[in-house]
């Protein structure tokens, strides 16, 4: 193969970054940080992420309008990659607007227009 190591090089990059992406993606997502900017009339991108037995299955809701915000009496010990942090982590409720529609097994499921299957 002509230029191998450059290949190596490449895919090495991109690979961190992809880490590094998802760091700063968990970092965003973390409570203290996101919490300030949670006002009503935000326009906020729904995604819900289902862990089931150690796979992750991801609902995209697409863009919905913030209503209101609750922080719930709950708290969980937040994990970060393979470790387990000692803080907790308070849960909050989002009350939003969403398309959305009812399927055929009356549950709330993500309507993304006309041309959604």
């Amino acid at each position: 193969i002509d230029d191998e190591e450059l290949i190596v090089n490449y895919h090495s990059m991109k690979s961190q970054y992809q880490i590094m992406s998802q760091s700063v993606r968990n970092t965003i997502r973390l409570p203290t940080n996101c919490i300030p900017y949670l006002t009503p009339g935000r326009l906020i991108e729904l995604v819900e992420e289902k862990v089931k037995d150690g796979t992750v299955d991801v609902i995209e809701w697409g863009w919905g309008v913030l209503v209101n915000w609750m922080k719930l009496n709950e708290s969980e010990t937040y994990s970060y990659g393979d470790q387990k942090k000692d803080k907790t982590i308070a849960k909050y409720k989002l009350d939003c607007f969403v398309r959305s529609k009812l399927d055929k097994n009356k549950r709330w499921v993500p309507d993304n227009g006309p041309n959604a299957e």
